[in-house]
């Protein structure tokens, strides 16, 4: 099976409103992008409905030669696999740091969601079931 030529995928020529373009090459040399994949990259995300794992200049650049680097001798097979193990280890640390944002969120979302309904129930005057039980023991 033959892999398809670069002149046999489709073309279409667009019109970059002012700033895009240069958004865009920033964008794609920080994710080590041409600027061409970079646009197929963020359109492919909202077509997914996604987005991808934004990392940094280095892993772009080690990720870039890891991909278009060929592999001759035992060295370049050895070169590749160190290359493959930083970059397993970027994205676990990247993942890892990211969970641990979110969890942060999520806690500060229920720190804050508590604190709201404990002052909307101030608020409202409710009384609490220890004075009810006080009214009830005084009508008696």
């Amino acid at each position: 099976m033959t892999e398809k030529q670069v002149r046999d995928y489709d073309k279409f020529m667009l019109r970059f409103p002012d700033g895009m373009r240069d958004a865009i090459a920033e964008r794609a040399k920080a994710n080590g992008r041409s600027m061409n994949s970079e646009i197929v990259q963020i359109l492919q995300d909202a077509l997914d409905g996604g987005f991808s794992l934004q990392m940094d200049t280095e892993f772009g650049k080690v990720y870039n030669e890891l991909i278009t680097s060929e592999v001759k001798t035992m060295h370049d097979f050895d070169k590749n696999n160190q290359r493959i193990d930083w970059l397993i280890e970027q994205l676990v640390w990247k993942i890892d740091s990211d969970g641990a944002k979110l969890r942060e969120l999520m806690n500060l979302k229920k720190i804050s969601t508590s604190q709201v309904a404990q002052q909307v129930v101030q608020k409202a005057d409710y009384p609490s079931p220890v004075t009810m039980n006080d009214k009830k023991d005084k009508k008696k």
